[in-house]
């Protein structure tokens, strides 16, 4: 049995920041998006069990805020590799070109806004060495036997490929409650996988919120293009470019 007073609790810094979908960036996901087979989202930190609860994403800086919504542009690292030992014929690539991978439509940046809040609440800190402890006896066989990790511990929380495992987390943590009934914690504090420098935040979806979280207020909101230089650098990380036509 895990107590959660053993765990280790966190505030969330002042502002936040996140990069959504206009008009509402913080609005949860509707539930429409969800896979049709499973009814579920595929974030590290969704729910397992379909249309429970939801998840919000915020980073403590601009730029861990960007660099995990662009990364689903970067090519993939195998085709890539692939692609270096392909030799194209020259009149092919001129009747059959193909779009160049890494490249940022514009119709993105338009479609999203830039946005920081203020987020109250008590969040989980799961890369604590006493969180990962305090974790170990109810995860390490399956993150072994099921999954194929070598152990249940640091690396496995930031695996990209063992959503499963980090989603069983996040519905363990969403049931844990104080004497009171009351929600232990209101999210999961976790480091990105894009660089430990970059603290991020899942905020957990309530039965008394509305479209948002109650734990948001002075939201501010912002355009973003191409051209702002939080983006550029993030896109630079990335290996990206904007689609320049």
């Amino acid at each position: 049995m895990i107590d959660p007073n053993s765990l280790q609790h966190m505030s969330a810094p002042s502002p936040v920041w996140r990069v959504g979908r206009r008009p509402n960036p913080w609005d949860w996901a509707p539930w429409r998006y969800a896979s049709a087979d499973t009814g579920t989202f595929p974030g590290r930190w969704d729910s397992p069990a379909p249309h429970t609860y939801r998840t919000t994403y915020a980073a403590t800086e601009p730029q861990g805020a960007l660099l995990e919504v662009l990364a689903r542009f970067r090519p993939d690292a195998s085709l890539v590799a692939a692609m270096t030992e392909i030799v194209v014929d020259e009149a092919d690539r001129a009747l059959y070109s193909t779009q160049q991978a890494g490249i940022v439509p514009t119709e993105w940046f338009a479609a999203r806004l830039l946005t920081r809040a203020s987020l109250a609440g008590s969040y989980l800190d799961i890369a604590h060495s006493e969180t990962i402890a305090g974790f170990w006896g109810e995860f390490a066989h399956s993150a072994i036997a099921e999954y194929g990790l070598a152990d249940f511990d640091g690396s496995a929380l930031q695996n990209a490929n063992v959503r499963p495992l980090t989603q069983a987390i996040s519905a363990r943590v969403y049931r844990m409650t104080n004497d009171d009934d009351v929600p232990s914690f209101d999210g999961i504090r976790f480091l990105s996988r894009f660089g430990a420098d970059q603290e991020l935040w899942t905020v957990f979806e309530q039965p008394d919120d509305t479209s948002t979280s109650k734990l948001l207020s002075e939201i501010q909101t912002m355009a973003i293009s191409e051209g702002d230089h939080a983006v550029a650098q993030a896109m630079q990380t990335l290996g990206l470019t904007p689609d320049e036509d």
